[in-house]
C-alpha cells in the first residue's frame, strides 16, 4: 500500500514539476539561451578542434621520442 501511495505522489509531483516549468517564462528563457549557447559553442569547437588535436599530436611525438632516445642510451640490466 505504502508503494502505491508513493507512486501517485511521484506521479504528481512530477506531473506539476513539468507543467510548472514548461509554462514558466523564466525557464523558458532560460532553456533557448541555453541552445543558443551550446551551439555557438559547437560552431567555436570545430575550427579550433584540428589546430589542438595537431598541436597534442606534435607534442605528443616530441616527448615520445625523447622517452625513446633517452631508454635505448641506457640499457637495463636484469637481476637474477
Amino acid at each position: 500500500m505504502a508503494n502505491f501511495i508513493k507512486r501517485v505522489m511521484d506521479h504528481l509531483f512530477n506531473q506539476v514539476l513539468v507543467e510548472g516549468l514548461a509554462n514558466s517564462r523564466w525557464f523558458q528563457k532560460f532553456a533557448v539561451n541555453s541552445n543558443e549557447m551550446l551551439k555557438q559553442m559547437q560552431e567555436k569547437g570545430k575550427g579550433n578542434g584540428s589546430v589542438l588535436n595537431n598541436q597534442f599530436r606534435a607534442e605528443f611525438n616530441e616527448e615520445l621520442a625523447k622517452v625513446q632516445s633517452t631508454s635505448t642510451r641506457t640499457k637495463p640490466t636484469m637481476k637474477k
